[in-house]
């Protein structure tokens, strides 16, 4: 077999892996060796049968080790991708460590593609948008479709979760439009499938939707699994938890059931955000607990962190009101700060303000440091809420009204910033319970008028896409997982193309 043939055979696995598992079985058949044996690990991988996929690497890995070290680099550099869907990041980035000291030219920038996903799965974002920003020229220049296509993946997805939303999507239009120029219909599914993803964080729900219906049609596997976990945060975003639910919980079997461990660690914690959402705070409760203890497992522990910030608002909703919560509530806002997760902080420091004040202590002291002009709407509108609360609770009338004012103003801005009329539902159930305790507050009919008024401008139909203004749609930052600041933060998962 030439070296156009591997090629050929490689890029396969990627672009039609049922033909590609099939030649590579024959060739196993006819006494092929490593490089079959490659091909038919990452095809099996995006057919959907990971730990088969897993157990033909490991042959090929045996099979080249002591005897050529250049192809077991390679076989690494493959085992990267599938190491990392199956929730063993640690190992996948040793692997990749020990493969970089030994490839070079097209290799070592597929390799950096496969690290920048796992990178990404680790929690460590910023080395993950490094690593794809150095290779992506060298990848640019050469005549790897395949390899750029998915490292342009990985580096959109980096975007998103950085907050830059304009660098995801351009990076992610490339990488469709570099599949559909090379004829590489699952890559350009599962670029379509992540740009999706990114239009809904900015709040096109009807796109970022008719995007998913597309891209499933090329989807296999675990890129299925992954499109339709992105489908029920967009639901979840969109205060449709109920209709996110069997989505998702379709695509948790599918995962589990698969192998994919990576993938259910990420749905149980997106379950859990459903359930909480449509006040289902035991059931919130029993997912967020098997996020945590199955992230703690794969070593992902600012997934961790995240599923601890769920689990202590369903505590909180499920009417606990304990000291230890308090005390839980504090000490995670801590640590959730120094993983990065600054909007999950502010959630924490909220959650255990209000534990404080229905227990008769001072709150003021946990809400000094939560932000109330950036972030998302939501994290600042709990603030104010907050801040009105810790106010009434010192008899301080008017700077309670004052914080509910400004809450809702909040909730007023980001409402008109929506547009679409089912995320301005969502957005006026954010307000409900600060426009009640402004009602409650209100000293004159004056004072009541404006809270109810601003009320129901919040509530109004509207149309039914968000603005064309890119300022007033960069307001819409409220995505289901929490933004992590810009230092080294967990991510929700960047899908890696295997090379």
């Amino acid at each position: 077999m030439t070296g156009r043939d591997e090629g050929v055979l490689l890029r396969m696995a990627a672009t039609d892996p049922a033909t590609a598992f099939t030649r590579a079985l024959a060739l196993l058949e006819d006494g092929g060796g490593i490089l079959p044996l490659r091909v038919a690990g990452l095809a099996a991988k995006e057919l959907g049968r990971l730990d088969e996929g897993l157990a033909f690497l490991r042959r090929a890995l045996e099979l080249a080790s002591g005897s050529d070290a250049y192809a077991a680099a390679q076989v690494r550099m493959n085992l990267v991708g599938l190491l990392t869907a199956s929730g063993d990041v640690t190992e996948a980035l040793a692997l990749a460590r020990r493969a970089e000291t030994v490839l070079h030219g097209p290799d070592a920038d597929r390799l950096a593609a496969n690290k920048a996903g796992a990178l990404a799965r680790a929690g460590r974002l910023e080395e993950a948008h490094d690593v794809a920003v150095r290779a992506l020229p060298r990848l640019r220049a050469g005549h790897d479709p395949a390899a750029l296509s998915g490292l342009l993946t990985n580096l959109g997805l980096a975007r998103v979760f950085r907050g830059d939303y304009d660098g995801a999507e351009e990076a992610l239009a490339e990488a469709v439009a570099v599949g559909e120029a090379a004829g590489l219909r699952h890559q350009t599914a599962m670029a379509k499938g992540n740009l999706a993803f990114t239009v809904s964080r900015r709040g096109d729900v009807p796109r970022a939707l008719r995007l998913f219906a597309e891209a499933e049609q090329g989807l296999t596997g675990e890129r299925l699994a992954q499109c339709r976990f992105d489908q029920a945060e967009t639901l979840i975003m969109a205060g449709l938890p109920g209709e996110a639910r069997p989505v998702l919980t379709a695509a948790l079997d599918a995962a589990t059931a698969n192998g994919y461990r990576c993938d259910t660690a990420d749905g149980y914690l997106l379950l859990a955000h459903a359930e909480l959402a449509d006040g289902n705070a035991e059931e919130a409760t029993v997912a967020a607990e098997l996020a945590r203890t199955t992230f703690t497992e794969q070593q992902r522990t600012g997934w961790a962190l995240l599923a601890e910030h769920v689990l202590l608002k369903a505590r909180w909703a499920s009417g606990e009101r304990s000291p230890v919560l308090l005390r839980s509530a504090a000490a995670a806002a801590e640590r959730l700060d120094a993983g990065g997760w600054a909007d999950a902080a502010d959630e924490a420091r909220i959650v255990a303000a209000r534990v404080a004040l229905s227990l008769g202590r001072p709150a003021g002291h946990l809400l000094a440091s939560v932000r109330r002009t950036s972030g998302p709407a939501s994290g600042r509108i709990a603030a104010w809420h907050a801040t009105a609360l810790e106010h009434s609770s010192r008899d301080a009338r008017k700077g309670a009204l004052a914080a509910v004012k400004a809450g809702l103003e909040v909730t007023e801005e980001h409402a008109e910033a929506l547009d679409a009329l089912d995320l301005r539902a969502r957005a006026a159930g954010l307000a409900a319970e600060l426009a009640e305790l402004g009602l409650r507050l209100s000293g004159s009919a004056r004072e009541l008028l404006a809270v109810e008024e601003r009320r129901r401008a919040i509530a109004r139909p509207v149309r039914v896409r968000p603005p064309k203004d890119p300022e007033r749609a960069a307001a819409l930052t409220c995505p289901v997982m929490p933004r992590p600041a810009r230092r080294e933060a967990a991510s929700t998962g960047a899908r890696p193309l295997p090379q």
